[in-house]
């Protein structure tokens, strides 16, 4: 059956055509559930005995193996991950478990907004407790990495998409991001979610949220995760509470990984993690909205402006960076 109008495409004939003669849910209602900021798009399946999410991953541009390999991780870790029902990696399609509707994003407004972080924090404390022998198994979060993504924000975010900049703006900005990169490897590499907010966080009747779009798990930065969620960029959270909560956090994985800091040095792992986190986001959001037409992420700039911004004038070590971002009309325009 066919509900879904404006989904009605080849690949949704496709996913229909599967359902049908590899599953158990041919012939059931499917409506589109969500899509997200990749190629990616979900639809639901609801039958007598409940109901059903169908993740369509277009094998061209997602790969979803990553995803089922680190759902069995994490389900073996104790996270509360989906269960997956049925699976075809070659087309792009999986079942899985039906979250429901109520993402973190839509609670945390509330009066049991300190609950849900709560919550939220102890899952977390899960995934830096997966066996290295697990962890090393992901691609590792390093300098390389953290600086591809940062180019990200140099090339569309600063630059507007537009290949217009000369070696020389390339190379100030590659010197000026050296020591972010060398603080943020300063901490301990564990598993990173590398999504871990408030839309990627579902409200589960069994007071703990369910945790979804992991499939870009790194083995990377210690407070990688932590920052996504305190800082979130759909969520403002002011800073010393961020900082409290964090601090809370540090408790959770020294016992876990017995290790210590102090408190300065955890905080500043954060700051500067989070600050790399944000610049990336920065000219992801500008990307979405020139390139892919999705326009809805501008609203979020200042807010993730605002948090990158703040670390930028706190250190002076980043000075050389604060100071060529300042430098870029695009960067001073978020902030009027």
């Amino acid at each position: 059956m066919i509900d879904s109008i404006g989904f009605e495409d080849n690949r949704f004939h496709q996913l229909l055509q599967w359902l049908g003669s590899e599953t158990k849910f041919g012939g059931l209602p499917v409506v589109p559930a969500s899509a997200d900021a990749s190629f990616r798009r979900y639809f639901r399946v609801t039958g007598r005995t409940g109901s059903w999410i169908v993740m369509d991953a277009p094998p061209d541009k997602e790969n979803s193996r990553p995803f089922l390999d680190i759902a069995g991780y994490l389900h073996a870790g104790g996270v509360r991950v989906p269960e997956i029902f049925a699976h075809d990696v070659e087309q792009g399609f999986i079942v899985l478990e039906d979250f429901g509707s109520l993402h973190y994003e839509d609670v945390l407004s509330g009066n049991l907004r300190e609950e849900f972080y709560d919550l939220a924090l102890e899952e977390m404390s899960l995934l830096i407790r997966m066996p290295s022998a697990i962890t090393q198994e992901l691609p590792l979060y390093d300098r390389s990495w953290l600086k591809m993504e940062l180019y990200i924000f140099f090339e569309w975010f600063l630059h507007g998409g537009e290949n217009c900049f000369d070696e020389s703006a390339r190379i100030q900005f590659n010197e000026s991001i050296q020591p972010l990169l060398d603080g943020i490897l300063e901490q301990p590499a564990v598993f990173v979610h590398r999504d871990f907010h408030c839309r990627n966080l579902l409200v589960l009747d069994e007071e703990r949220p369910g945790v979804i779009d992991f499939q870009g798990a790194l083995h990377g930065p210690l407070t990688y995760d932590l920052i996504s969620l305190l800082r979130d960029c759909y969520k403002d959270n002011p800073t010393d509470w961020v900082e409290k909560k964090a601090l809370q956090q540090k408790a959770r994985y020294e016992a876990a990984l017995e290790m210590s800091w102090s408190d300065n040095e955890f905080l500043k792992w954060m700051d500067w993690t989070g600050l790399q986190r944000h610049l990336k986001v920065l000219g992801l959001f500008r990307r979405l909205h020139m390139r892919d037409g999705k326009a809805s992420y501008l609203k979020d700039l200042p807010r993730v402006w605002g948090y990158a911004h703040e670390i930028l004038c706190r250190y002076n070590e980043l000075s050389a960076l604060r100071k060529f971002s300042e430098s870029f009309q695009t960067w001073k325009a978020v902030a009027v």
